[in-house]
């Protein structure tokens, strides 16, 4: 009999590498859909702080191969801003020593503040980004910074390349978002609405979605349905 192909673990947008683990903003929309596959990981690899989700260390990671796919997303199950300093420092050393050639990394924080410390040791192979999910502060979904200080403190960061994902996009005002992109200027803008439908979240209607990517559009800039792109195919 054939023997039944196993399931991957890894996050279907790109591959992650996953020295750390974890986030404390305990947001609404990643207990419902997000969090359930990580204490899937956390049973199968035996740790139980990958279980709980919350911030910890895997350092063998840092001694192990990187995984061969062009496009890494770093620390793709949690947030980094929750990781230590001197352990960011590891990571990126290993980053910074990686020889492949057109690889390219995916930094995500919903805290970029957390960037400004190791902006002047990050590969120029790095794509920063961040989650605006609205313009709207929402504190009973998220414990993240508010939409307009994440706004603020991406702004500021002096780096060349940076990405926007609003997903799970929540009701917004558009001309709000449209000056915010703006000024932000993403080389990508990944947009979607919740993807496992499991959460009461006050979503835009599909309409307003639309517009949004048509409007971005016409302003010159690179919007993608995060349901159907992946970041590899973009980056």
């Amino acid at each position: 009999m054939k023997k039944k192909k196993k399931k991957s673990m890894r996050p279907k947008d790109t591959q992650g590498w996953n020295p750390f683990v974890g986030c404390n903003f305990d947001c609404k929309y990643c207990k419902c859909s997000y969090k359930p596959l990580l204490e899937m990981v956390g049973r199968t690899q035996n740790c139980q702080q990958c279980f709980d989700y919350v911030p910890h260390t895997h350092p063998h990671r840092l001694l192990q191969k990187l995984p061969s796919d062009r496009v890494l997303w770093v620390a793709s199950t949690g947030d980094i801003f929750f990781c230590d300093p001197a352990f960011v420092d590891q990571i990126v050393n290993v980053m910074r020593n990686d020889k492949k050639k057109g690889r390219v990394f995916l930094l995500q924080s919903k805290n970029p503040s957390c960037f400004n410390r190791i902006l002047s040791r990050l590969p120029q192979n790095v794509v920063l980004m961040t989650t605006i999910e609205s313009n709207r502060h929402y504190p009973g979904i998220s414990s993240a910074p508010p939409p307009i200080q994440r706004f603020n403190d991406f702004l500021l960061l002096d780096w060349p390349r940076k990405a926007l994902v609003m997903e799970p996009i929540l009701k917004f005002d558009l001309n709000v978002i449209l000056q915010w992109v703006s000024a932000l200027k993403p080389e990508a803008i990944f947009i979607g609405l919740e993807s496992k439908r499991k959460c009461s979240l006050p979503e835009p209607s599909p309409l307003e979605v639309q517009q949004l990517h048509r409007d971005l559009q016409n302003l010159g800039f690179k919007t993608y349905d995060k349901a159907k792109f992946k970041y590899r195919d973009v980056f």
